[in-house]
């Protein structure tokens, strides 16, 4: 049976962002190579779509697929790769960030604590629609590492269409970051010399110095960010009924849980 391996789907992502790769336009290597196979069937071919944020990391999940014996067509990467990614047989339809997220959450594959987190998972970005009235998830990536201080995530489509790696620390989570998901892999089974690898994640520490404590959001609908301790300061965002938070200090009843972000303590349990 065919397996997909962290270790290796982790090193295909961080070479994939340090190459810069560049699409052309609304056109890019990771559809092309889906659309030859039809990956992405009930939804028609993605090369000159959007999303491609998501569609490269089904790429890298997908280049990823292997056999005990290294014989393995682009049908079998397709079978693998819907069942690893959404542990289920079903055909992947899911090209979106929304919609992946939606699948992941479906299949018990949706996680927001940092502690949950390992190598190869999908991370998932949101912020507050105006039009929509609520935060959406509008982009994602891929996670190949992690350290005491945050983690290491590989992005497709950003600045300019080109893949990147970028670190984001632990108090990003229910910020920036609003979860992940868990694929389903299996057949890598650690050595010493990856010791990093695969293993809990501790604590979230974003600045080695800094005491905070775990919050997590509890409002109607969702709670504003703002630049300082109170309501006279501009609104920068937006949190999330449930989102986990990490606050570093308490003033006048507002806690601060980043560089000039702040929200009402009121909220948060």
């Amino acid at each position: 049976m065919a397996s997909l391996f962290r270790k290796p789907c982790a090193d295909t992502m961080r070479e994939d962002g340090e190459s810069g790769y560049q699409s052309d336009g609304y056109w890019n290597k990771y559809a092309e190579r889906l659309d030859q196979c039809d990956f992405f069937t009930g939804c028609g071919k993605k090369n000159g779509a959007v999303d491609f944020c998501a569609i490269a990391y089904c790429y890298w999940l997908f280049v990823n697929v292997i056999t005990d014996d290294g014989d393995i067509t682009d049908d079998d990467r397709k079978w693998a790769t819907h069942w690893f990614m959404y542990q289920s047989d079903s055909c992947c339809t899911a090209a979106g960030c929304e919609q992946q997220v939606q699948v992941y959450k479906d299949n018990g594959a949706w996680f927001t604590d940092p502690q949950d987190l390992v190598v190869g998972d999908q991370i998932f970005f949101w912020k507050w629609d105006e039009d929509k009235g609520r935060m959406v998830y509008y982009h994602t990536g891929g996670c190949y590492d992690w350290d005491d201080e945050g983690v290491y995530v590989t992005e497709a489509n950003t600045n300019g269409g080109k893949t990147q790696n970028k670190f984001y620390p632990y108090s990003e989570f229910g910020n920036k970051i609003a979860g992940f998901g868990h694929p389903r892999f299996d057949g890598y089974e650690l050595t010493a010399s990856d010791d990093t690898i695969n293993q809990p994640i501790p604590d979230p520490e974003p600045t080695p110095s800094a005491d905070y404590t775990k919050y997590t959001v509890n409002v109607g609908s969702f709670l504003n960010i703002r630049t300082g301790p109170s309501t006279d300061n501009d609104k920068i965002g937006e949190l999330l009924d449930g989102a986990t938070v990490y606050v570093f200090e308490i003033e006048d009843g507002w806690g601060r849980i980043g560089d000039n972000m702040w929200v009402c303590m009121d909220y948060l349990d």
